[in-house]
């Protein structure tokens, strides 16, 4: 999560220093900035959660890694698998499961798109905040974006480790040194993005 931040910081950044469309190519290189800056945010936001889940299957004694491969010969879902991790080791509510499984399915898309990218040509994308039409990539991979699944990662994982299953000391005593950790990571706390607006 600490390279999330740090790029969360320099998307920001670059989303504070871009001059606007009139611009040109500084225009052009904030808007490259945010974008790798962003993109690099939610791939690390990505990868915390599984090495977090990894963790989470070799801390708990009672939880087991679910299989790859579905009944029907299809291959599940990385955030499936990892919710149900987390509905093993942690107690969750109906509520609170149903966003925690939305949450992975949203920064696993973000992160399966960036990682695997398509090499098919697609139409341009307006963009909500310039208002003009850029490649995809460029309207996906934004702060606000990169905020999101930062901050919604936060939330699920501060979720889960207030609420581990079971009673073993030491997975218990993980889970306390893990919130402890998050918390000096995500200190001061970021707030929601700003609202952009360049008119």
């Amino acid at each position: 999560m600490i390279t999330a931040r740090e790029e969360l910081a320099s998307a920001r950044d670059a989303r504070d220093a871009n001059p606007g469309l009139d611009a040109g190519s500084e225009f052009d290189n904030a808007v490259l900035h945010e974008y790798r800056s962003a993109m690099i945010c939610i791939c690390a936001v990505a990868f915390t959660l599984e090495a977090f889940t990894n963790s989470v299957v070799a801390r708990y004694p009672h939880v087991q890694r679910p299989s790859i491969v579905r009944s029907n010969g299809g291959q599940s879902s990385a955030a499936a698998r990892h919710h149900q991790i987390w509905t093993g080791a942690f107690r969750l509510t109906n509520t609170n499961s149903a966003n925690t499984k939305n949450t992975l399915k949203q920064i696993f898309a973000l992160r399966n798109a960036a990682v695997h990218a398509s090499a098919d040509f697609v139409d341009p994308v307006g963009h909500p905040v310039f208002r003009v039409a850029l490649e995809g990539r460029f309207v996906t991979y934004t702060v606000e974006n990169a905020t999101d699944a930062y901050m919604a990662a936060v939330d699920a994982l501060e979720h889960l480790l207030g609420r581990p299953r079971g009673e073993a000391p030491e997975w218990l005593a993980w889970c306390a040194a893990m919130s402890t950790r998050l918390t000096t990571i995500n200190s001061p706390p970021l707030t929601a993005s700003t609202s952009y607006d360049t008119n």
